[in-house]
């Protein structure tokens, strides 16, 4: 039915007043999801936003079964889903400062929301609930892990200039902030 583009035309401007957009996924079907106006104001207000322990543990699941597997030639395509790269718990808070417990705490909530799926074995891959992303949305969660991943890397410094970000100082040393006379 949404292959007629009139139809989903009709069924997109049924959408928008609730702030909804149909996405298609790589598999051909249609799944709703914010459009990008409204993500963003949901997340300025921090309106079903992750808290910080759990946007970092959703980053460590998404470098370890989306960017490092595609670094290597083995995420052949741009999506999150629709690849078996799984990663457990002990891979996961391997040589990290967050113990096991509270990175299983932390992945509850990822879970809870369709960011991170778990197998019956007790692994963890991407969730459906990233399907639901724009392109737009994907390709800044893309960046992201381009710069958690490799942050002194030139594509991470292009991404902060893009982005108006301040450059990371190097490890052990300070930025050096500009006086009101270096403004001048």
């Amino acid at each position: 039915m949404l292959a007629d583009p009139a139809i989903r035309a009709a069924v997109d401007q049924a959408l928008l007043p609730c702030g909804r957009q149909l996405l298609q996924t790589a598999e051909g079907n249609w799944v709703t999801g914010f459009c990008d106006p409204l993500a963003d104001a949901l997340a300025a207000e921090e309106v079903g936003t992750l808290a910080a322990v759990d946007r970092a543990v959703l980053a460590l699941v998404l470098l370890h079964t989306v960017a490092i597997p595609r670094a290597r030639g083995r995420h052949r395509h741009s999506r999150w889903t629709g690849e078996a790269h799984t990663v457990t718990l002990a891979e996961l808070a391997s040589k990290r400062r967050i113990s096991k417990a509270a990175m299983r705490t932390a992945l509850r909530r990822p879970r809870a929301a369709g960011m991170v799926a778990e197998t019956t074995t007790g692994r963890y891959l991407p969730g459906p609930a990233l399907e639901r992303m724009s392109e737009v949305r994907s390709n800044l969660l893309w960046e992201d892990l381009i710069l958690v991943g490799r942050p002194g890397g030139q594509l991470a410094a292009a991404i902060r200039r893009r982005r108006g970000l301040e450059v990371p100082a190097p490890r052990g040393e300070l930025l050096e902030i500009p006086t009101e006379t270096d403004r001048m």
